[in-house]
């Protein structure tokens, strides 16, 4: 049926058709066609399809020249098809014989350049063709002879385009005879001369690919162009530009074969072309004077340019005739055609052939043709000689100064022009001047210019102003772009260099702002350069190296920061291929393994040759760009599914899970990625995910690539499903991964599309990579797998056999292909292998047993006959075989992969004996491998020798007739061939040799060949393939019962080797010498070779020769004949001196005996010796004041006085001079004793004493230690002078850790206020002092490259007042630098500054530098006013108006977030500016007059304003000028009215809970919810982050006025301070505050009257955040009544839809209610209805799913529950105790799970709830209890802590719980109590000793004499079980001895502490006496226990004569340590 249809269509498409009709049936006949195209319709001449396919391909043939674009498309398409599926269905053959047919029809330009592109792409693909047919051509020759005559026959510029293309390839694709070429070259030629313009051109490219190809036959050709060129030129005829472009392409080539005359005469032509430069010729001109100063030509030595034409061809050229003197004057324009006629008659003018002298052009240089074009193109194009002036573009043209400055690169290639001179009439004018060129704004002029100074620079950098000339040119890119490797050796360590560095970072770090693709790819491809030119300089530059692993760090962030933008996606394959540096691998060993499946390895080699490291990415995408060598393992899962551990992804872009941002441009690259990681770690998991990705990729090729193509759809295959359910586990998301693949096909044309195989390639490699390794899947994958093997053959061939193979290979018998893999010279077979945990380890164990046990040739031979089939079963084998029988017909095709794995799955089969039912391959290749092996020369693919080899040697195997010639006999006669060979291929010669002997099998005799082989054969191979070579000959060595044979030929080859320098020798792997040279040992150190005198031939004459050779030869006899000499000493030393690199010295550094490294050891030696002195002088300390820790032992020093301490610090400097852990010890001592904590009135010296004292005898590292120590400390510093700082300061270098004693020191001291003062008395001295230090911090010096760098932003100044102007210059040159300092700063941090720095710019000049907006000026071109004081200072305030754009807002912020100070002035300007933005916010109506775009920009704006209003707020209140940082807070400060607070007990008690790492001053009072969890590890886990509920609500009362009088008698309530910069509460600014705040809330008023639902999401957000800070500031009732007011809009606007409104809504609401009451008067609420709304909000908001919303309910009834009017809102405080105890059951039974700011809250509020008197409906005691018990129950250590802070402060405030508490508390401490303590529980143990201490204190208080006995018993029993067990024992050894001696007194303390500890054999006697010596130190804090202690101590003298041992010792103690 369908047959008649096409019959019907073919007739009608032979008639004249309008184009519709004939685009319908040409796309119907393709779709008929393609649905029956079968291999019999493409071949069987009988198919009824046949006829018709070819017919249609004459039609659409033709149709191809058709005017309408749709039907050539139509056309096109079908053409294409046919001939590809000739090809696919493997008869390429047949698609290129279609093609010639259709050349003798060819009739136009676009049936040409079709039949051209597959012509060139089908003679890639076939063999050439050698036989030549009777014509004496062959017909692939035919067919191009033929289509090259054609073509020249049509003249369309399409045609020549083609052409020029092509023709390269065209030529060289065949051989051809002589006539045939002379006859195309003849056709070309007149047309060359007779055409024009690119016709012209296009001959010219056709021509020098002739003549290219047949050199010998056109010498005389190309002088006789040459000549006729001249002779052309001269008499003013028309040269072609063709014909000077033919010389341009071949003069390289015939420079030698051109006559002397003939070159003469050229250069001086293309000199007088050049300089009259008004015609086209000109540009051909130059590129071909470019070529000639390429080419060395001898012959022209001592020949200057200049007389030569005009001598030779002055009387030959056409002299005009004189004029007749006619008088006739014809008039053009009256008599156009007579004016004509008399035109053409006139003979044409005579060319100008007068050159200037070479004296007139140069000075000082010697006359020469280079020298002379050098002059001439200066003077002509470029150089004016006024000065350095250079000419304008009017007086010469910029494209012929682009192509002057091209010709003088290539010359100062080759000679140093730096010094020329040109001279212009009388002035002469350096040739180097043209390098400011590079300042063109023309890009292309601008490229060449710096390309010419850095081939300048390559011999001197010292050249002037070079510098100046980088910072103005406009492009800093082409900078980059041209340095190479060479220049890196004169750049080192110049500012150049340092320039180019902070310039190729510069575009990473402005990506937020300024995102430039061009500039990145070209400053990865710098760093490139540096890399590379540090591995092949082997430069040992840490500054280049660390150049680079900053730049690579930046790269990393840079692209996780912008990998979601687009731009920066779509770029990124533009980055591949940069920055990849080619590093040499080692040759794997052995080598002879044909058959290793050939798949992508990420490892980078190991050589020590350079210091770079290799670089580890933890995210994939970074690996992805910065370096396309993957030199790292990347894991499968983290490419699929991102880690969330890695820092990187804590960025606030990232939601909780980072999904993939797949892009389709990436895909082949990731898929690439997996690839390498599938091979470097394939675990089971990795390649089942991998094999899954590989297959989903194949399932859309299928599905969208094939049935396009009309293939039948899924319907036959029931397993192939569309969308993969096993794609779920592997991908993180399925629907992500195909919306990628979509998006990659949307750009795949056509299955012929070079994307299409962009995509094929990775993913072979990943399916190879998968299922190399014991791959095991089910049957229908394979089925699957073997349907895309179908559909991939008629894709891309290649792929379809790599699949198949890799599918062969699977399912086969594993072990056997095993054997067919492994190459086994030396096999380890031993069983204690397993022990090694590396090769290295298996190959020593080998040499030291010389070789026993771990040689095997073969391996075990496995019973081939009775192998199974592996997981083969015959339905797969069945649809197989055709695949296979499809396979084996691709080895006809010209490409090596598709051979190599044609031969590879042929020898799987042999192996198999698996015969192929049509067809029996081995023939054909067989004949193939006896041609390869019997032509080496012609050979084309030497690279598959060893494979071929393995073929022989398998095939040879199971031969029955035995014909095929022997493996070992080829190999005999390849290598004496291979001297024919070029030397590149000796090392695959040497493979196929070592294979033979490796597998093939043969008689010993059957070696011979090889031992008779002469020594210059071996030599050579040696020389070019060591390791393959090397393996040969151990191969030939064979272990008999006597001895080994052949070791004589191995010795006597190797000797020779080892004498010579090599530079491959550095390649050849350890083991590859080192093994046979093991089994040889006992003849090498026998008399017939005596190696250890040759040795010390070398040591004696420190020879090196082949180092690597010799150091791996000395390492072999070190392992293997270790017991044949004793001084190994002297060979180890020669290596190490001359091969530390070597292989030979990383085994020996590795496995050899230490002592041999002497040098190593006496470094460690003398570290030992240190160690000793520090631990014997401090032990002595201790035992001389009898103390148990350092914390003791400074205790003891500081109550001994002045003298002693400082006896103490001198000592402790000199033993530990790096280290202040004990300066930390001990001013924390001297702390304790401020206030008179410590009731020590004999103690005098004081810490302020301590520092003035140390300032009177300055010693700069001393004073950092104790300035380390001092932070909040309030000690006086107006002892330091101006001098003595500059000294401390100076002690800062770039290696200082931040947290070091150092640079805390220095932070301490910049933010004290001395050092404020000394700022106000000299800003701009001390900024000095600031810009060094910030230089030393930041790690960047300010250098002139540096300042150069930044000369694009331009800063005005204004000076104030009169100033010397020498001054002012001074100013401006300084703050220009401090510019420079404070940006590059910032742009280096992005996310936050060190401390250290911020310390650093906090001072107010540096401050007002840094805070200039880069952004602003970038972007928006905002030029920032310095103002010049007379003080003398600088200021300058940030960017107003216009300029507030959305990024440069956030720049500012940023900018204070970092720095975090806002001065003065700085505020105002922000504050008015911040202002205007958010008025000019566009709501409600308004939004009509503006475009969408714009309302959305303001909107954006406005947010980011309020963020910023914020942010500078809280900055301005955070830093206190020249105070401690911290004080600037409003911190929550709690309400104190027991008269126990008050008491001096309480104040003892903050003491000794300082011993805890606390303030003793806040030792009780910080709030709960300001605890930070990961604060606990460092100290107490307070935080110093401003947050919710920060003011507390008496701070509110008191600021807004509303504090009751009569409450103020009973209470002692806290005061705020404002601190110094509190502007925001003082009125210190010009700009009255409040009317602000008012004038801030009415705007959000009126937003909100305009309805929320008009404000965007996050505006309304930013605005809530806003108002919940501000609130905290507010001093005055009418503001929080309308932050009530807007809240109760947003309560009834839905608000329960969003949890963020909530939670505000929730705050915000009860924070209001609780500073204004209940009955305030406010016309929103009627009575009672803000009752309600509470009661509704805490319901719902305790409720609430969200954790946010809790939290935020929690905080606002914190408020609450503290206010005077709770009583008003008593139902909503039940609703909250009835979920705080369902909280705490939930912890007391261990079950809850609270996230930590939940239960930080929680717990507040329960202690809050539990101190207030508030009566709730649950017992109060019951809650206590539940409180403890969970404390109890928890492990967690935040919980215990946070709930033992709570129940302290809870005993402090109220005396109500003190009983239930201990009782509590002591259950199972005191006897007989049913439940056992928790002793196990440390946290707990440590947190129920301070609870009772605060118990005990409490009752002490009260005089409750039994509780404090209960309590003390309690205290002893858990203090000396965690003394015993010396947990935190010096906060217990401090604190208990105070509770025993209240209770006990002093005598009866001590008697109880012997009797515990002095008893315990195991106890150090020092431990007992630093006890006894703590409560020596706790008794003399109070007269009447000193008395005691004194009374105890005459008692003990007066019975001194009977004192037992034990005592004897104690009254010693006590007479050392009690102080008269």
């Amino acid at each position: 049926m369908t047959s008649t249809v096409l019959a019907q269509i073919t007739d009608e498409l032979s008639t004249n058709l309008s184009s519709d009709r004939e685009l319908h049936l040409l796309k119907s006949a393709h779709r008929i066609i393609d649905k029956n195209l079968t291999v019999n319709a493409l071949t069987d001449k009988n198919d009824t399809y046949y006829r018709y396919l070819h017919r249609m391909m004459a039609i659409t043939f033709g149709s191809l020249e058709k005017k309408s674009a749709d039907v050539r498309l139509a056309a096109e398409e079908y053409y294409e098809h046919i001939l590809k599926a000739y090809e696919c269905y493997g008869f390429p053959e047949t698609s290129f014989r279609v093609l010639a047919l259709s050349i003798d029809k060819m009739t136009g330009a676009r049936q040409v350049t079709k039949v051209m592109k597959y012509v060139v792409y089908y003679l890639d693909i076939l063999p050439k063709q050698r036989l030549q047919e009777r014509n004496g051509r062959t017909f692939y020759q035919d067919v191009i002879r033929k289509l090259l005559l054609k073509s020249l026959d049509i003249n369309e510029t399409i045609c020549h385009q083609s052409l020029e293309k092509s023709c390269d390839r065209l030529i060289s694709a065949v051989e051809w005879n002589t006539n045939d070429l002379r006859g195309i070259a003849d056709k070309t030629r007149s047309k060359m001369w007779s055409t024009r313009g690119h016709a012209s051109r296009t001959m010219a490219a056709l021509l020098g690919a002739i003549m290219i190809e047949s050199k010998e036959t056109f010498p005389t050709d190309f002088n006789a162009h040459v000549e006729k060129v001249i002779e052309t030129f001269v008499n003013n005829q028309n040269v072609p530009v063709g014909a000077i472009s033919l010389i341009k392409k071949c003069l390289t080539l015939y420079s030698n074969d051109v006559s002397l005359d003939n070159m003469k005469g050229l250069i001086e032509m293309l000199i007088l072309m050049i300089r009259d430069s008004s015609n086209e010729v000109a540009y051909d001109a130059f590129a071909a004077l470019e070529e000639l100063m390429k080419c060395d030509i001898d012959q022209l030595e001592g020949f200057v340019p200049g007389r030569f034409l005009r001598t030779t061809y002055g009387s030959t050229s056409s002299e005009p005739e004189e004029p007749s003197c006619s008088t006739e004057f014809v008039d053009p324009l009256v008599n156009a055609d007579l004016y004509e006629q008399l035109q053409e008659t006139k003979p044409p003018p005579k060319v100008d052939l007068h050159l200037e002298d070479f004296e007139k052009l140069a000075t000082d240089s010697k006359p020469s043709v280079i020298n002379y074009v050098t002059a001439f193109l200066g003077k002509s194009f470029l150089l004016t000689g006024h000065g350095k002036l250079l000419k304008t573009d009017r007086q010469s043209k910029d494209s012929m100064k682009i192509l002057a400055i091209r010709v003088l690169n290539v010359i100062s290639n080759r000679i140093r022009v730096d010094t020329f001179s040109v001279r212009i009439g009388e002035k002469t004018q350096c040739l180097v001047d043209i390098i400011d060129y590079s300042t063109s704004s023309d890009d292309q002029l601008c490229q060449q210019a710096i390309k010419f100074m850095f081939l300048i620079l390559r011999h001197r950098t010292d050249l002037e102003d070079c510098l100046d000339i980088f910072k103005s040119v406009k492009k800093y890119r082409y900078l980059l772009d041209a340095v190479t490797t060479e220049h890196l050796i004169t750049l080192r360590g110049t500012q150049l260099l340092e320039y180019l560095e902070i310039m190729a970072s510069r575009p990473l770090l402005t990506t937020k702002y300024d995102l430039s693709i061009p500039d990145i790819t070209n400053a990865c491809g710098f760093i490139g350069v540096v890399r590379n030119g540090l591995v092949q300089n082997k430069l040992k530059d840490e500054r280049m190296v660390e150049m680079v692993e900053r730049f690579q760090n930046c790269l990393k962030r840079c692209i996780i920061d912008c990998w979601d933008t687009p731009r920066f996606v779509n770029a990124v394959p533009t980055l591949f291929g940069f920055n990849s540096g080619n590093v040499i691998s080692e040759d794997s060993y052995p080598c002879s393994v044909p058959l290793r499946l050939k798949l992508l390895s990420g490892k980078r080699s190991k050589q020590n040759s350079h210091c770079l490291q290799q670089n580890l990415y933890d995210d994939w995408r970074t690996c992805l760009i910065s370096e396309a060598l993957m030199p790292t393992i990347v894991k499968m899962s983290a490419i699929l599914r991102e880690s969330l551990a890695s820092p990187e992804y804590c960025h606030e872009k990232v939601a909780q899970i980072s999904r993939m941002h797949w892009n389709s441009d990436t895909l082949p690259a990731v898929l690439q990625v997996m690839a390498v990681s599938l091979t470097d770690s394939p675990s089971k998991e990795e390649c089942y995910h991998g094999f899954h990705v590989g297959m989903a990729v194949l399932n859309w090729i299928y599905r969208n690539v094939y049935n396009e193509r009309g293939a039948a759809e899924t319907k036959e295959f029931p397993f192939l499903q569309h969308s993969r359910t096993e794609m779920d586990d592997a991908l993180g998301n399925r629907n992500e991964f195909g919306a990628t693949l979509k998006a990659y096909y949307t750009t795949v044309q056509s299955s012929a599309d070079e994307k299409l195989d962009q995509l094929l390639t990775p993913t072979m490699n990943l399916m190879m990579a998968a299922m190399a390794t014991n791959f095991r899947t089910s049957t229908e994958n394979v089925l699957e797998i073997i349907i895309y093997i179908k559909v991939l053959f008629t894709i891309s061939p290649i792929s379809a056999l790599k699949l198949l193979h890799s599918l062969l290979r699977c399912l086969l018998d594993p072990k056997l292909v095993d054997t067919l893999t492994r190459g086994r010279v030396f096999y380890f077979e031993s069983s204690n292998t397993k022990a090694f945990n590396n090769d290295d380890e298996f190959l020593i164990e080998a040499l030291k047993c010389k070789g026993d046990k771990y040689f095997n040739r073969w391996g075990d031979d496995m019973d081939v006959e009775r192998v199974n089939l592996g997981f083969m079963t015959s339905e797969i084998l069945g649809q197989l075989e055709p695949l296979i029988t499809q396979g084996l017909k691709c080895f006809r095709y010209r490409g090596l992969a598709e051979k190599e794995q044609v031969l590879q799955i042929m020898i799987c089969l042999i192996n198999h004996q698996l015969k192929l039912t049509d067809a029996d391959p081995t023939q054909c290749l067989m004949k193939y491998t006896n041609e390869a092996f019997g032509q080496l020369e012609a050979c084309p693919h030497p690279e598959l020798f060893d494979t071929l080899m393995h073929f022989l040697a398998t095939a040879s195997r199971f031969e029955i007739e035995r014909t095929y010639q022997k493996p070992v006999a080829v190999a005999i006669k390849l290598m004496s061939a291979v001297d024919k060979m070029p030397a590149e291929n000796f090392s695959y010669v040497m493979k196929a040799v070592s294979f033979a002997l490796l597998n093939g099998r043969f008689e010993t005799d059957e070696t011979d060949g090889f031992i008779k082989m002469s020594q210059s054969t071996w030599r050579l191979c040696m020389k070019n393939a060591p390791t393959e070579t090397l393996f040969t000959l151990s191969l030939l060595l064979e272990k008999s019962d006597t001895a080994v044979k052949n070791q004589e030929l191995f010795w006597s080859i190797f000797s020779e080797w080892i004498n010579q320098k090599d530079v491959i020798s550095r390649h050849v792997p350890f083991s590859a010498i080192a093994l046979p040279l093991s089994l040889i040992t006992e003849y090498l150190t026998s008399d017939d070779v005596k190696i250890f005198e040759i040795m010390d031939g070398w040591v004696k004459n420190n020879e090196e020769g082949n180092i690597n050779g010799r150091s791996a030869l000395i390492a072999a006899l070190y392992f293997s004949a270790n017991d044949k000499i004793k001084n190994w000493q002297k060979y180890v030393s020669y290596v190490i001196a001359n091969g530390r690199e070597s292989s030979g010295a990383e085994f020996l550094s590795k496995y050899a005996d230490n002592s041999l490294f002497s040098d190593l050891d006496e470094e460690l030696d003398f570290d030992e010796e240190l160690d000793g002195i520090n631990f014997t002088t401090v032990e002595g300390m201790l035992e001389k004041h009898l103390c148990g820790s350092f914390q003791d032992l400074c205790h003891t020093i500081v109550c001994l006085g002045e003298a002693s301490v400082f006896d103490f610090i001198e000592l402790i400097e000199k033993e530990y001079p790096n280290d202040d852990s004990i300066w930390g010890l001990l001013i924390s001592e001297f702390r304790r004793l401020e206030d008179d904590l410590e009731h020590r009135l004999d103690i005098t010296f004081r810490l302020q004493d301590l520092a003035e004292a140390m300032s009177e005898r300055f010693n700069t590292d001393m004073y950092l230690k104790l300035l380390a120590n001092i932070k909040d400390a309030g000690v006086n510093l107006n002892c330091l002078n101006i001098t003595q700082i500059k000294f401390i300061l100076d002690q800062v270098t770039l290696t200082c850790p931040e947290d070091g004693y150092v640079l805390r020191g220095v932070r301490n001291l910049l933010l004290h206020p001395r050092m404020y003062q000394l700022i106000m008395e000299d800003e701009l001295g001390t900024a000095q002092l600031f810009v060094k230090l910030a230089e030393k911090v930041s790690g960047i010096t300010i250098t002139d490259a540096l300042i150069a760098s930044y000369s694009q932003y331009r800063v005005d100044f204004q000076v104030k007042g009169d100033m010397d102007e020498r001054k002012v210059k001074e100013i401006k040159k300084f703050t220009l630098s401090v510019f420079a300092l404070c940006q590059e700063a910032n742009l280096r941090s992005p996310k936050h500054l060190s401390k250290s720095q911020a310390a650093c710019f906090r001072h107010p000049v540096l401050n007002s530098i840094f805070n200039i907006s880069l952004v602003a000026m970038k972007c928006f071109h905002w030029i920032p006013v310095v103002e010049i004081v007379r003080k003398p200072t600088i200021t300058c305030l940030p960017p107003t108006g216009h300029v507030c754009d959305v990024l440069v807002l956030d720049d500012i912020r940023s900018r204070l977030s970092k720095v975090e100070l806002v001065t003065n002035a700085q505020f105002e300007v922000l504050f008015t500016t911040m202002q205007a933005v958010i008025a000019h916010t566009v709501i409600g109506p308004e939004k009509d007059h503006h475009d969408d775009k714009d309302v959305l920009e303001r909107e954006a704006r406005s947010c980011n304003a309020l963020q910023l209003y914020i942010a500078t707020i809280l900055n301005s209140m955070k830093y206190p000028n020249g105070g401690d940082p911290l004080s600037g807070f409003v911190l929550k400060s709690p309400y104190i009215s027991e008269l126990f607070l008050q008491s001096t007990e309480f104040a003892h008690l903050c003491n000794l809970k300082s011993v805890w790492k606390c303030e003793p001053r806040t030792a009780f009072t910080t709030p709960l919810e300001r605890h930070n969890q990961k604060i606990w590890t460092h100290c107490d886990g307070k935080t110093t982050l401003y947050g919710i509920c920060q003011t507390p609500l008496f701070a509110l009362w008191q600021l807004c006025g509303m504090m009751p009088i009569e409450f103020k008698q009973h209470a002692n309530y806290h005061r705020i301070d404002h601190s110094a910069s509190n502007y925001f509460l003082t009125s210190a600014t010009n700009i009255d505050t409040i009317s602000n705040v008012k004038q801030l809330m009415n705007i959000f008023e009126y937003w909100y009257s305009q309805g929320i639902g008009e404000l965007g999401e996050p505006l309304l957000y930013t605005i809530l955040q806003t108002i919940l800070h501000l609130s905290d500031f507010f001093d005055d009732p009418d503001l929080h009544k309308a932050v009530l007011r807007t809240t109760s809009i947003i309560y009834r606007h839905e608000y329960d839809q969003n949890p963020f409104l909530s939670s505000f809504v929730h705050i915000m609401f009860l924070k209001s209610i609780s500073v204004l009451g209940a009955d305030m008067n406010s016309p929103e609420f009627k009575p009672g209805e803000p009752e309600s709304i509470a009661m509704k909000i805490v319901s719902s908001g305790l409720a609430s799913d969200f954790k946010i919303i809790r939290v935020h309910t929690l905080a606002g009834l914190l408020y609450l529950v503290q206010s005077d009017t709770y009583e008003s809102f008593m139902p909503a405080i039940d609703i909250l105790s009835s979920c705080l105890e369902k909280y705490l059951k939930k912890l007391a039974n261990g079950t809850g799970n609270l996230a930590t700011d939940e239960s930080q809250f929680v717990i507040a509020l329960i202690c809050k709830l539990l101190e207030v008197p508030i009566r709730l409906k649950q017992d109060k005691k019951t809650m206590l209890k539940l409180l403890l018990a969970a404390m109890r129950v928890r492990k967690e250590r935040f919980i215990i802590e946070l709930i033992g802070e709570g129940i302290e402060q809870l005993l402090c405030r109220s005396n109500e719980f003190n009983a239930d508490v201990i009782n509590f508390l002591l259950a199972g401490l005191e006897s007989g109590d049913p439940i056992p303590f928790p002793t196990d529980n440390e946290y707990y143990c440590r947190i129920v000793y301070r609870i009772l201490m605060v118990a005990a204190t409490r009752a002490k208080v009260a005089n409750d004499e039994a509780s404090m006995t209960r309590i003390h018993k309690g205290l002893q029993k858990l203090g000396f079980d965690l003394l015993r067990r010396g947990e935190t024992a010096p906060a217990i050894a401090r604190t208990l001895p105070f509770f025993s001696i209240c209770v006990n007194g002093v005598e009866n303390t001590i008697d109880s502490y012997m009797d515990t500890f002095m008893n315990v054999d195991d106890k150090d006697i020092r431990f007992v006496t630093s006890l006894i010596s703590q409560i020596v130190e706790t008794a003399a804090t109070s007269k009447k226990w000193s008395m005691e202690l004194k009374t105890f101590r005459k008692e003990m003298q007066s019975k001194q004569e009977s004192l037992d041992e034990r005592n004897q010792w104690l009254f010693n103690l006590l007479c050392k340590k009690i102080i008269e």
